[in-house]
C-alpha cells in the first residue's frame, strides 16, 4: 500500500494543498490496520518517510510494525521528478528515507522500495541494489493507466494547472507483469503492480 499524503494528490492535479485536510494516517491507515487485523492479513506499507517523522504518524506506523506489517520506502519527500535528479540527489532521498524508517524496523535495513509516480530509471534501480534493497515494486505495466496519465498531464498543462507528476518511460509497459529478477541491477527483485 502506498501511504501518500493528500498534499501529493493536490500536486498531481495542479491544485494548492489545503491545510485543513486530515492526515491519511488519522483515517486511512488506521482503518486498514483494523481491517487487516480482523482479516488476519499482513501488508507492506510504502511510506513517504518525511511523514514518519511526525509523532502522531509515527505512532500509527509503530502499531503497524507491532502487528507484523512491513514498512518499506516510498522515498523521503516523494519528488515526482526523482528519476530526473542527479544520482547524488536520488541517493540522498534514499538515505534520508532509510534514516527515518529503519528505526521503526528495530534497526533492520529496508527491504523494499516503490518509486514516486511509479517511475524508475537505471540509476535508481542500480542505487537500490547498491544500498542492499531486496526488491522494488514500482513497475506499473498498464497501457490504459499510462495513456490516461499522459492525457491528464496534457490537459492540466493546457488548462494552466501544471501537475508535478511526470510521465516516465513507456518501456515499463512491455515488462513482465509477474515478479521477476532485474539481473542487470544486482539481481534486485521486481514485484510489479497487479494489473489486467
Amino acid at each position: 500500500m502506498d501511504v501518500d499524503g493528500l498534499d501529493l494528490y493536490y500536486k498531481i492535479h495542479g491544485l494548492t494543498p489545503s491545510d485543513d485536510t486530515p492526515s491519511i494516517y488519522e483515517t486511512g491507515v488506521i482503518r486498514f490496520l483494523d481491517l487487516f487485523k480482523k482479516m488476519g492479513i499482513k501488508a507492506t506499507f510504502f511510506v513517504v518517510a518525511k511523514d514518519a517523522l511526525i509523532p502522531k504518524n509515527r505512532t500509527v506506523l509503530e502499531r503497524a510494525v507491532r502487528e507484523g506489517h512491513e514498512i518499506a520506502s516510498h522515498s523521503f519527500t516523494h519528488p515526482y521528478e526523482l528519476i530526473r535528479l542527479e544520482k547524488s540527489a536520488i541517493e540522498a532521498e534514499l538515505i534520508q528515507a532509510e534514516e527515518a524508517l529503519v528505526p521503526l524496523r528495530n534497526g533492520k535495513a529496508l527491504a523494499g522500495f516503490r518509486a514516486p509516480g511509479y517511475n524508475t530509471s537505471r540509476v535508481l534501480l542500480d542505487l537500490l541494489a547498491e544500498r542492499g534493497y531486496l526488491y522494488d515494486s514500482s513497475f506499473f505495466p498498464c497501457p490504459a493507466y499510462y495513456l490516461a496519465k499522459g492525457a491528464f498531464l496534457g490537459a492540466y498543462a493546457l488548462l494552466g494547472r501544471p501537475s508535478e507528476s511526470i510521465l516516465g518511460s513507456p518501456t515499463v509497459l512491455w515488462s513482465s507483469r509477474h515478479p521477476h529478477h532485474l539481473r542487470q541491477h544486482g539481481d534486485l527483485l521486481e514485484f510489479p503492480m497487479t494489473v489486467t
